[in-house]
């Protein structure tokens, strides 16, 4: 079942006079002063949070992991460390969730990389997580009471429109072309059965594809190449893993498979190859490893020379030729086109004395 409502300038009006939560245009906000360091060498941007205090901040790095300045934000739960903030037309998107237990910030952060000038867009959800944006809209998905949620809001003028899907679970969402990709599994269902819930701009639903071939959890979604990547975290029976990398063509509805061999945590672009992180979310804590390898398409994407990294990693971006890794507060360079050996690497620095940590690293260059 889903509803799909749409909130125009008189419903928000009414809503606004009957005490609902209603939408306000963009909210501005930054550092006094401007950024106070030169944006454009910025090539990371790295977020650091903490649940229980309501102090986190974005640090900016360049392409030598040098720290270049910070951006301090009045917000708990900055960023999901499962989830990945996007960087769209030179903004960085990212949803700040609020206190532990309560997730109730209900909005949405649109950083300007330049200025560092912040634009809040107001989504009256609590529980937000997923996030995606184009030039128009910043789209977020919720989940709450056995529905999920996903919502659009226009960035300039603050406007909401939602489509809920009822005994589902969405983990992620990505847009690519005209599609907002979300990927879900059915609460519902005996067996939790994944699914795709392809939607038009609009949010009114174009498709659902039975993602049991594939596996459950499709977190940290690709769009690459006119298509959406997605790894499963986990298989469709019970302990089970998944080696399958998946596709979507929005232009055919066409779903493919391909069989890494061994369980995908993430991939990234390099060029016209994929570089594929393999390992679990969780190796960390289990005192396991990430392993990586570079994939080509002649190959259906099946690994090269597969090497252990020799830590776990947390998140991975490509620029040029360099692979930057974040594995808990280390931050490393390998370069892609001399092999796997680290080239440099770092530590980030901590906001404070009080516990923190690294909810997630992208590209200034989106």
């Amino acid at each position: 079942m889903r509803r799909r409502t749409f909130l125009g300038l008189a419903a928000a009006l009414g809503a606004c006079l009957a005490g609902a939560g209603c939408t306000p245009a963009p909210s501005e906000g930054g550092p006094s002063g401007g950024p106070g360091f030169d944006t454009s060498r910025t090539a990371l941007c790295v977020l650091e949070t903490r649940e229980n205090i309501a102090a986190s901040r974005v640090i900016f790095y360049d392409g030598a992991l040098a720290e270049l300045g910070e951006l301090r934000l009045p917000y708990a739960g900055l960023g999901e460390s499962w989830e990945l903030p996007v960087v769209h037309g030179g903004a960085l998107f990212v949803i700040p969730g609020g206190y532990q237990g309560r997730k109730d910030e209900r909005k949405a952060l649109e950083i300007d990389l330049s200025t560092l000038g912040v634009r809040v867009h107001r989504i009256d959800r609590v529980g937000m997580y997923g996030i995606a944006a184009n030039d128009d809209y910043v789209y977020a998905c919720s989940n709450l009471n056995g529905s999920s949620y996903v919502s659009r809001c226009s960035r300039s003028g603050g406007e909401v429109v939602e489509a809920e899907e009822r005994g589902v679970c969405v983990d992620s969402i990505a847009l690519c072309k005209d599609r907002l990709c979300a990927f879900a599994i059915d609460i519902a269902a005996p067996d939790d059965r994944p699914w795709l819930y392809a939607y038009d701009l609009d949010l009114s639903l174009v498709e659902r594809i039975d993602l049991s071939a594939f596996g459950k959890s499709q977190y940290r979604p690709l769009p690459w190449g006119g298509r959406v990547y997605f790894p499963s975290w986990s298989g469709t029976s019970e302990d089970a893993e998944s080696q399958v990398l998946g596709s979507y063509d929005p232009a055919t509805g066409a779903t493919e498979a391909f069989d890494l061999g061994r369980q995908v945590l993430e991939v990234v672009p390099w060029g016209e190859r994929l570089v594929a992180l393999f390992g679990d979310v969780h190796d960390d804590a289990n005192g396991k490893t990430t392993s990586a390898a570079v994939c080509e398409a002649a190959e259906r994407w099946r690994p090269g020379e597969v090497v252990d990294l020799g830590y776990a990693l947390d998140h991975a971006v490509v620029r040029g030729d360099t692979l930057y890794t974040q594995s808990d507060r280390t931050l490393r360079t390998y370069d892609l086109t001399r092999g796997w050996e680290v080239q440099a690497s770092a530590e980030i620095s901590h906001i404070d004395s009080r516990f923190s940590y690294i909810s997630g690293m992208v590209s200034a260059k989106g």
